[in-house]
């Protein structure tokens, strides 16, 4: 591999790759395969990582959001989301090993790290699907304006998020579950307030959307096998639902939330590490996806990264993506754990 950003996870991290169930020779397959080889490559290794964990079967949802994202490449809004997550894991890897306890953080549990990485954009699909209804009914509306009509396309087209989506076995409440979890975190965000929000105002929260969809799948899936949420000695022990499913979910519910969500508190490390990780993650990746004026994404070359003593330090030769990425960092950490420069 060239000297480049995923060389550099590559070196550092092929000793730790078993810790997260991985193989380090497919990996390095991964990075050097081409750009139409990646997508298949990462959803394989995806369906492999979850597998120790009886949960492979829910990669489907990554196999299906990636036939989409194939299949509506033309459209200008849209970008890879598949080989994403699994950059994004990898690239959690390097910052969970090196940064954290560099920085006397407390390491994110690799289990928990899996769930939040790899389906923290599963329920994109909506999204695409909500911007597309945007797009026709904006169409419409043109077209009305030529005919001088008018009638309400918001009642006609929208999706609706029925409340079912909410409802776990033994009828509990997912957004009382995910708000205890910040509650814990020291998150003033208000879960109930932002799933309501985004229902009333009509617009789909990938975040959202992501997080409710996986918590309610794992729920069934834990009904299915562990009827009675006994804390047994298998892989569908209740602990883990409680402490692991719920904490991945949380974060992945508050990833993708606003800036103002946060005005009120920030993202830190040493009490919500999963979140700070999920976040930084999803905000560096911005390498190798695919979208539609670029169809290999910006080259890994572009890129360098590397940890000294306090502080994560990612370089670029994209031009305009430093003040990007600054503004998208700074609404949402309490310190200055990260330096954005050129290369």
């Amino acid at each position: 591999m060239n000297n480049n950003i995923n060389n550099t996870l590559f070196e550092n991290c092929k000793d730790y790759y078993h810790h997260y169930d991985c193989n380090a020779t497919e990996i390095k397959e991964f990075y050097e395969s081409s750009m139409s080889e990646k997508s298949n490559k990462a959803i394989y290794l995806i369906k492999n990582i979850l597998t120790i964990n009886r949960k492979q079967e829910t990669y489907k949802y990554l196999e299906q959001l990636n036939n989409i994202e194939n299949a509506i490449i033309p459209l200008k809004f849209q970008r890879d989301h598949v080989i994403h997550t699994l950059n994004c894991f990898l690239l959690g890897i390097y910052i969970n090993e090196y940064f954290f306890s560099q920085n006397t953080i407390s390491k994110v549990n690799i289990f928990q790290w899996k769930l939040a990485s790899l389906f923290h954009d599963i329920g994109y699909q909506l999204q695409i699907a909500d911007r597309l209804i945007s797009n026709f009914k904006k169409n419409i509306a043109e077209v009305n304006i030529k005919l001088d009509i008018n009638f309400n396309l918001d009642k006609i087209f929208s999706i609706l998020i029925d409340n079912n989506l909410i409802t776990l076995n033994n009828n509990i409440n997912s957004l009382d579950l995910i708000q205890t979890t910040l509650n814990n975190w020291g998150l003033k965000i208000k879960v109930k307030k932002e799933f309501n929000k985004m229902k009333q105002n009509g617009y789909i929260c990938h975040g959202i959307i992501s997080s409710l969809l996986l918590l309610k799948t794992l729920d069934e899936l834990y009904h299915k096998y562990n009827h009675e949420r006994l804390n047994n000695q298998t892989d569908w022990n209740q602990r883990f639902f409680d402490e692991d499913i719920v904490s991945a979910c949380s974060a992945i519910f508050t990833h993708n939330l606003k800036e103002e969500s946060f005005k009120n508190s920030k993202i830190n490390p040493n009490k919500m590490n999963l979140l700070f990780l999920l976040k930084l993650s999803d905000i560096l990746q911005e390498w190798e996806r695919p979208k539609n004026n670029l169809d290999n994404g910006n080259p890994p070359d572009l890129f360098e990264i590397d940890i000294k003593q306090d502080k994560i330090y990612f370089r670029t030769k994209v031009e305009g993506l430093i003040d990007i990425l600054k503004n998208q960092i700074s609404p949402y950490f309490d310190e200055n754990y990260i330096e954005i420069v050129p290369i």
